[in-house]
């Protein structure tokens, strides 16, 4: 399946971009808009000081609308 470098994980080696599926927008669009109900899911429910937090500037905040 993975073609086997040495010492690196089969994973993490460079995709054959001839080997690929070809790209279908359509499948994208349909896997990201799943994103909101899938962090919706993840995050709703867990403290505020895990989803609250402000580690400062340049940082990447989870944002959880608590009014639902």
């Amino acid at each position: 399946m993975f073609a086997k470098a040495e010492g690196v994980h089969p994973r993490r080696t460079a995709m054959n971009p001839s080997t690929m599926p070809a790209h279908d927008l359509s499948d994208t669009i349909a896997f990201l808009s799943r994103t909101p109900g899938t962090l919706n899911a993840l995050l709703r429910g867990l403290p505020d000081n895990w989803t609250s937090r402000n580690e400062g500037d340049g940082t990447w905040t989870a944002m959880v609308d608590h009014s639902e």
